[in-house]
């Protein structure tokens, strides 16, 4: 099964490879050293599916680049593409490949943000020993 910590954990990996940047946070940012980059995951949905064997997953994944307390958009372009070049197409979590879909990148108060969605399933989403009832033996009548 597939985590947040785990996609959290595997975005910070590729930008730490990808980039020059010593300061990548995966949390809250508490004291700020520049240049740095903040991973955040969101989830979106986390849908039942096969009776309850698998969870369909959909996860907002922002980067957030600050190169200093006022950056340029010329730099914060930079840093977008730079990142777009590292997280697309397929991102590697663990043993699984996930494809990232709908990027976006956006410039906010002079901070870069790059977004995209990771969807997937999941096996195993159902607590062991639980039998899930067939419909006549829920005692609905109609």
């Amino acid at each position: 099964m597939t985590t947040l910590e785990d996609v959290r954990l595997a975005v910070v990996r590729e930008l730490r490879n990808g980039t020059d940047i010593k300061n990548i946070y995966g949390e809250e940012i508490h004291k700020r050293n520049y240049p740095l980059l903040q991973v955040n995951i969101m989830p979106v949905s986390f849908s039942t599916a096969a009776a309850g064997s698998h969870t369909e997953k959909n996860l907002l994944v922002d980067v957030l680049f600050m190169e200093e307390d006022f950056t340029s958009y010329e730099s914060n372009y930079r840093m977008l593409e730079t990142i777009d070049s590292i997280l697309r197409p397929v991102i590697v979590v663990g043993d699984r490949s996930f494809t990232v879909q709908n990027a976006s990148m956006e410039i906010t108060d002079q901070v870069a943000h790059y977004k995209f969605y990771l969807e997937f399933t999941d096996t195993g989403g159902r607590k062991e020993g639980i039998q899930i009832p067939f419909m006549e033996d829920l005692g609905i009548r109609f």
